[in-house]
């Protein structure tokens, strides 16, 4: 009999706690926080997705208020959160919640392609100015063609003040430094505006006025550039062990100055490499820097027509990682060989950084690491400029890639 009683009551010990436990109601938690800029600007509307990884079904949005906070109640942890915002990137991986707390602070960095934009549209303000540095700096006594130069250039300043009216920024920092450039913009209009009747003094002072108002935006857009880098360089992946052996003996033989032996190698080795394939951008690009120095050594125009040819093949592709690499050759030979060196030459920066633009266009479609490292070389790539002892920032550019 003891026997059966204490079976029976162990029996009843344990379904007492089943049913306990069924009964039990899983704890739950409060999430409160706030989302906005790394300068303290509160991103409002933010959406906070939730889901519980104790029970899925347990999941829904919450949005951020004008002051950018959110509160999650009544839900049960570990909770993970996936924080969005039109314009706005968050991070991937935000912490998992495990218990109440109030004090989730969530950064949020504005997309890449709203700060390529501005700095853009900045180039083609330096374009102007440039242009202009011509016929205030070297022509100033050609009056007509002072005017006219300054009305043209007044269009193209007209074009990028649309631009920048037009161009909608939500993160307020950023959008200070539109504001910023857009008023060094109207300060260049003003000044060109009937320049053949001013004098340099007063030439000189609304050129000043213009550039306070670029220092102030150059303090802003400098932070959002900080991370740029140019010191990014693809390799190429060709399809055969004999294809790679071909690109690196032409490579040695450049590095030795036998670029016409290195120039024969590159020529058999586009026999072998697909037409459409990047590793024939690489063999493209190979090229052009043995042809650039065979040009001077041999006093052969001919060659830089097909430097272009080659370089332009490249910037037509549908994406290359050689975009920025062929840009900056591209542009150095065009300026070189249809423009000149001298001061006073024609520098058609505008007209260049149309094709830049194209293929930051053509990268944003990329939307991968590597093309956002040739989108910060792109942008970061200054016009090229007047008033070196030498003649214009050109020739720096010929010698760094050509004259070795």
């Amino acid at each position: 009999m003891r026997k059966v009683r204490s079976a029976f009551w162990l029996t009843g010990f344990t379904l007492l706690l089943i049913v306990t436990a069924a009964c039990t109601v899983p704890e739950t938690i409060t999430i409160s926080g706030l989302v906005e800029t790394k300068d303290g600007h509160p991103l409002a509307e933010a959406s906070v997705a939730y889901e519980s990884l104790a029970n899925p079904d347990d999941a829904g949005v919450v949005m951020a208020d004008e002051a950018g906070r959110f509160t999650i109640t009544n839900t049960v942890g570990p909770v993970k959160l996936r924080v969005t915002l039109d314009g706005w990137q968050f991070p991937d991986e935000l912490p998992v919640i495990s218990e109440s707390r109030g004090d989730l602070q969530v950064i949020g960095t504005i997309k890449p392609r709203f700060v390529h934009e501005l700095a853009y549209y900045d180039l083609m303000l330096g374009a102007v100015t440039i242009d202009m540095a011509k016929w205030i700096g070297w022509l100033w006594d050609n009056t007509a063609a002072v005017e006219t130069a300054a009305e043209e250039n007044r269009l193209r300043l007209h074009a990028v003040i649309g631009q920048l009216e037009a161009l909608a920024l939500p993160d307020p920092s950023l959008d200070d430094a539109r504001q910023a450039l857009l008023a060094s913009a109207f300060a260049l209009d003003n000044l060109y505006a009937g320049i053949q009747d001013k004098t340099l003094v007063d030439v000189q002072m609304e050129a000043d006025e213009s550039e306070t108002h670029y220092e102030r935006y150059w303090a802003v857009m400098s932070r959002y550039a900080a991370d740029w880098t140019t010191d990014w360089q693809p390799q190429p992946a060709f399809a055969t062990n004999y294809q790679s052996l071909y690109y690196q003996r032409a490579k040695r033989r450049m590095e030795v100055g036998n670029y016409l032996g290195a120039l024969d190698v590159l020529e058999m080795l586009l026999d072998l490499v697909p037409t459409s394939s990047t590793e024939r951008h690489f063999v493209l690009l190979r090229a052009v820097d043995a042809l650039g120095p065979l040009r001077y050594a041999e006093g052969n125009p001919e060659h830089s027509e097909t430097m272009l040819a080659y370089l332009t093949e490249i910037l037509e592709a549908r994406y290359s990682p050689l975009f920025y690499e062929a840009y900056v050759r591209w542009r150095t030979t065009a300026q070189t060989f249809l423009y000149g060196m001298d001061n006073a030459s024609p520098i058609p920066n505008w007209d260049f950084n149309r094709v830049r633009r194209d293929l930051i266009e053509k990268l944003w479609q990329s939307d991968t690491v590597a093309a956002e490292k040739q989108i910060q070389q792109l942008l970061l790539l200054d016009n090229i400029t007047r008033g070196t002892l030498q003649g214009n920032s050109n020739v720096m550019w010929e010698t760094e890639l050509f004259m070795p």
